[in-house]
């Protein structure tokens, strides 16, 4: 396919440059790096997950999250330890190449690199993100076929729920709210608000242990962490009332909304700082996306936002919360090109210019001609 030519960077003597030809290779640069040095002065909590996983397989049939440690250190015990820094490049240099993916405005590139960051960090050592990487790989490219809503819905759910049954629980809980999300999606919003009434009308219904399911590993997990002076707890925080009744669970929701997604209202740190940008960063795709996107951009939009929805509920740090986010940030790939044609978009039949002919000879026919294209239909090649 061959690359756009409606927006073009030039050098100060006029010749085109694609900004990626440094952006790509400089980013799969750092990687490498990140993969081999020790990462212990950014953060304590970027390695410990990993040095669980890897150096002590007993340790993972102990803790709330056994399961998942356990089945993700048979992974990385099964590979030879002379491959295992090479398979998680390649991963992460899979993960750069999709959110680079062709795009070529400043303003884009900016946001891929901002995602990118805290991605790579936490894909630089083995870990429950590296496994699930490939497999929202798939999932990213099931949701580019030309599938309907149902389809997309059913390809989640195939995938998610066999991940969650091997690894992580709480899948069954993002594969639910997606699904929710996706209806609401294609009702009319009167609808929408009702079936959300009703939603929170059924709620008032349940039993006290199901709130207390899901929102007590929160303070489960902060407990524990305390009684063994474990890491990660700088930014730890519990629930502020008992998980038992709808009120208190939705008090809670929106603390732990509030306090995971605007951390510098409760303190100013370069780590506060960073997960506030990648919040929004994140959210204002995912709202391009629903609003503006088609059909394969809205799903993936809506199901970042079933991530987000659901790590909110248990998550008991800032630390934890953004690595579990950024593991779905692959889907807003198509997001970001979309918003890259948007930015680099022109008016039909309208001479891009000067700039166009010089960097490109014959680039200003070249221009009349894809227009005219788009116009009538008619293929200038």
């Amino acid at each position: 396919m061959a690359a756009r030519n409606d927006y073009i960077v030039t050098l100060w003597d006029g010749v085109p440059f694609d900004p990626r030809v440094l952006l790509i290779p400089i980013t799969l640069g750092v990687f490498g790096l990140f993969c081999v040095i020790d990462l212990s002065f950014l953060s304590a909590t970027i390695a410990a997950d990993s040095n669980m996983i890897l150096d002590e397989l007993w340790f993972a049939t102990r803790g709330p999250e056994a399961g998942a440690h356990y089945a993700t250190a048979l992974v990385f015990h099964a590979i030879p330890r002379s491959l295992l820094i090479p398979a998680v490049f390649a991963i992460g240099a899979v993960c750069v190449l999709l959110i680079y993916g062709r795009n070529v405005h400043p303003g884009t590139l900016l946001l891929c690199v901002l995602l990118l960051l805290p991605v790579l960090l936490f894909l630089s050592r083995p870990s429950k993100e590296v496994v699930l990487s490939p497999l929202t790989f798939l999932v990213l490219s099931l949701f580019c076929l030309r599938i309907g809503g149902l389809g997309r819905v059913l390809a989640v759910s195939a995938c998610y729920l066999a991940y969650a049954y091997l690894v992580r629980e709480y899948f069954v809980i993002i594969t639910a709210v997606f699904a929710g999300l996706m209806l609401l999606a294609h009702l009319p919003w009167r609808w929408g608000l009702v079936l959300c009434l009703l939603g929170l009308v059924g709620l008032s219904f349940a039993p006290p242990w199901l709130f207390e399911v899901l929102q007590g590993p929160r303070d489960l997990i902060n407990l524990l962490r305390v009684g063994i002076s474990s890491v990660g707890t700088n930014s730890a925080f519990m629930n502020p009332l008992p998980p038992d009744s709808l009120p208190n669970f939705i008090y809670n929701y929106g603390y732990a909304l509030i306090r995971l997604n605007l951390p510098v209202f409760f303190e100013v740190r370069p780590q506060e700082i960073l997960l506030l940008v990648v919040a929004l960063t994140t959210f204002g795709l995912v709202g391009f996306g629903v609003r503006f996107g088609g059909a394969k951009e809205r799903a993936c939009a809506l199901l970042v936002l079933a991530h987000a929805l659901t790590l909110t509920l248990f998550e008991p740090d800032l630390g934890s919360y953004l690595r579990h986010l950024t593991s779905a940030t692959i889907y807003l790939a198509p997001v970001l090109a979309l918003l890259d044609r948007s930015l680099t978009r022109r008016p039909d039949g309208r001479d891009p210019g000067p700039a166009l002919r010089q960097a490109v000879p014959g680039g200003g026919e070249r221009w009349t001609a894809v227009t005219a294209h788009r116009r009538t239909g008619h293929d200038p090649s």
